[in-house]
């Protein structure tokens, strides 16, 4: 029979917006993990040090992680802790909490990269993102198309099949006219994104233009190395292809894009759509890659994360 031990876990929650007040008072929720298994649930608040403690967790010499997050006015802030078991009975983990503007942080998107891939529906397209918010203030979005809007990203003519992994939820993304909308707020640092698209291929062509809502610092955009010729626009395409699992990849990249500026490339040649019909919902990042037991996979020495559906909201018309 394994070891058996009960457990500790401190959340020190700290507040990193300047001048403002304590956390003090916050509730935690914390949801301690197993495998999948939930094992213990509980719910603490802050103390004036800007600690919460969660004791009597049930440990064995299996391995334990909680789900923290922290209610900090209309905000939840998340973070993992380490692992916790028999052996290592305690742990400690870090939530920083920040007070909140309306105002638009000076934000920047420090990379954008995207892989384009063949299937019978079109072409397929995965983009990863990260944003910056240099602030110390947790942004909540602007109102001029929808309310509560952090990220707005006009998506390629004729995108189907989107879905969507980190950074968007089902009720946080919105998708119409052509633009995609994620409504969660952007706290300062990184937060990343990643969702995918399908565009249709038209008398041997499809268009891919992407547009910078703010400066992007790095784009990269990778494309089959299949005998496709390419057209660009404020792209340098790179001298040698690259090998990854689904075979040899073109390289395309921009550096220090102004917002409002479009980079675009056209694939010419490219088999025309067989299949009207938006993608099969259970299509996977590995699957296109030709890797199939890890949930993270490299490109070029990029990581994408695997994405799930996500049914958009309709939003405003």
């Amino acid at each position: 029979m394994p070891a058996s031990a009960t457990g500790t876990l401190q959340v020190h929650v700290t507040q990193r917006t300047a001048g403002a007040p304590s956390p003090a008072g916050d509730k935690v929720t914390v949801h301690f993990y197993q495998g999948e298994k939930v094992i213990k649930h509980a719910e603490v608040q802050v103390d004036i040090k800007g600690i919460a403690t969660v004791t009597d967790i049930p440990l064995t010499r299996e391995p334990v992680q909680a789900m923290v997050i922290v209610q900090h006015g209309a905000i939840s802030y998340q973070a993992i802790s380490g692992i916790m078991n028999s052996g290592m009975p305690s742990s400690e983990v870090e939530v920083p909490v920040y007070e909140t503007t309306k105002e638009a942080p000076a934000w920047k998107i420090p990379m954008r990269h995207l892989i384009a891939t063949q299937t019978p529906q079109g072409v397929r397209v995965v983009e990863m993102l990260a944003v910056e918010n240099p602030s110390d203030r947790t942004w909540t979005g602007i109102d001029a198309q929808e309310e509560g809007a952090t990220l707005v990203l006009r998506l390629p003519v004729g995108a189907t099949g989107l879905e969507a992994g980190d950074g968007f939820s089902e009720d946080s993304l919105h998708f119409h006219n052509g633009t995609l909308f994620n409504l969660s707020p952007m706290p300062p640092g990184l937060t990343t994104y990643q969702f995918a698209y399908t565009i249709p291929v038209e008398d041997g062509k499809v268009h891919i233009p992407v547009i910078s809502p703010v400066t992007t610092q790095q784009l990269m955009v990778f494309v089959p190395d299949d005998g496709t010729q390419l057209k660009t626009s404020s792209l340098q395409v790179a001298k040698e292809s690259r090998k990854t699992e689904g075979g040899m990849m073109r390289m395309l990249s921009a550096a220090g894009l102004p917002g409002g500026q479009v980079a675009s490339v056209t694939i010419i040649g490219a088999p025309d759509t067989v299949i009207a019909s938006s993608p099969k919902e259970s299509w996977s990042m590995p699957q296109i890659l030709g890797v199939t037991t890890v949930s993270i996979v490299l490109v070029g020495g990029i990581a994408f994360m695997l994405l799930k559906p996500v049914k958009p909201q309709a939003g405003k018309k």
